[in-house]
C-alpha cells in the first residue's frame, strides 16, 4: 500500500516522498504495522476551495474520503482521490498548497502523538 509523505526538506520547501506500507503476509486479512494516533476527526471543504502555502499544524495521517484534491509542493503537483493516504510532516518552511479539483473534499485526520517518528 502506498502512502505519500509531505515533508520539509533541507531547502525549507515541502516535498513528496512515496512510502510503501508493508504487510505481515500476502494472504487476505494481512496486517500492517500499528501506528499510534491521538484522535480522529473529519473536515469538509467546498468545491473550488484553495489554501495557499501553509504548513501542517502537526504530524498527521490524512485519508481522502471524498472529492479530488491537488497538493502542490516544490517538486510539482499531485492529485489525491478517495482511498489515498497522506502523512503530513511539513511542519516548518514554506509548506504546500491544497486545492479542490472535483466535488466537495472530505478528509479524515488522524494526528500522531508528540515525538512520533514515521
Amino acid at each position: 500500500m502506498k502512502v505519500t509523505r509531505i515533508f520539509t526538506g533541507a531547502d525549507n520547501e515541502a516535498h513528496f516522498q512515496d512510502l510503501e506500507v508493508r504487510f505481515d503476509s500476502d494472504k487476505p486479512g494481512a496486517y500492517s504495522p500499528s501506528y499510534p494516533v491521538e484522535r480522529l476527526f473529519f473536515r469538509s471543504f467546498p468545491p473550488k476551495h484553495e489554501v495557499d502555502y501553509h504548513v501542517a499544524p502537526r504530524q498527521q495521517w490524512v485519508l481522502v474520503v471524498g472529492g479530488v484534491m491537488e497538493v502542490e509542493c516544490k517538486g510539482g503537483k499531485r492529485r489525491f482521490s478517495p482511498g489515498d493516504v497522506l502523512f503530513l510532516d511539513d511542519l516548518t518552511g514554506r509548506g504546500h498548497i491544497t486545492r479542490n479539483i472535483e466535488g466537495t473534499r472530505l478528509l479524515a485526520y488522524l494526528p500522531t502523538p508528540p515525538g512520533f517518528a514515521l
